[in-house]
């Protein structure tokens, strides 16, 4: 804050002080700790250490941070938690609480970017926690796919995946069912999971997961159902993919 009026008041070594623009600033022994801004039907709040912003921000109208500026903001929209353009946030509980990524009834969402490098104490490799990109969950399938679906189509610069896949026949007139998934490796070469092949009874089938494969980039990860069902058959197919690097 910048051109001070004369201080409304002074409390020990404690003082209120507005500049030219209607902020409200409060001072301890003449350095200012925190100032009150009120703008366009809205207000923000700074807790402050000497000129650096390092406490909390409540907003209604500053959409974008400062630099430099961290702390906890509301846009209107949003609940922002910001740790500046250098700093580190820390996320801290008491015993027996939680911390919560989510909205509304509590949903969790992942607005994340970037790397977990350590987890539960220990440095963690590669994406540091693997998440699921792909993924084919389709239950009661009385018929076959015309063509396979893309469960995952993997960016250009490729990636070490998981691919896991399963399927249920859990009613059946006729059928002889199959189910596969394929993906490419970095070599080009196209290889396939068969968890169901030719299954005409009731049952759980599945195959071990292709895993730590290097899948080649602007490639896709594929599923499909296939073979001829009569019209009271029920089947489930399931593939995860999940990014390890």
């Amino acid at each position: 804050m910048a051109d001070y009026a004369p201080p409304p008041g002074t409390f020990g070594s404690y003082s209120l002080q507005v500049d030219s623009s209607g902020n409200l600033g409060l001072y301890y022994k003449g350095a200012e700790i925190a100032w009150f801004i009120p703008s366009g039907g809205g207000s923000s709040l700074f807790l402050s250490k000497g000129t650096a912003n390092s406490g909390i921000l409540i907003s209604a109208t500053d959409a974008t941070p400062t630099t430099g500026e961290g702390g906890i903001r509301f846009d209107g929209a949003n609940m922002i938690v910001s740790s500046g353009s250098a700093g580190t946030l820390y996320l801290e509980y008491d015993q027996g609480a939680d911390i919560i990524l989510g909205q509304d009834s509590y949903t969790l969402v992942s607005p994340l970017t970037g790397v977990f490098t350590s987890y539960a104490g220990r440095t963690t490799a590669g994406l540091g926690l693997d998440g699921i990109f792909g993924l084919d969950s389709r239950t009661g399938l009385a018929a076959a796919d015309g063509s396979a679906v893309t469960v995952y189509a993997v960016p250009s610069a490729g990636g070490l995946f998981c691919i896991g896949a399963s399927a249920d026949i859990t009613a059946i007139a006729t059928a002889a069912a199959t189910y596969t998934v394929t993906y490419t490796d970095i070599n080009g070469t196209t290889h396939t999971l068969v968890p169901m092949s030719a299954q005409t009874a009731i049952g759980h089938y599945t195959v071990a997961p292709a895993d730590s494969v290097w899948v080649k980039g602007s490639t896709n990860i594929t599923s499909q159902l296939t073979g001829t069902f009569g019209t009271t058959t029920r089947i489930n197919v399931y593939t995860s993919v999940r990014e390890i690097q």
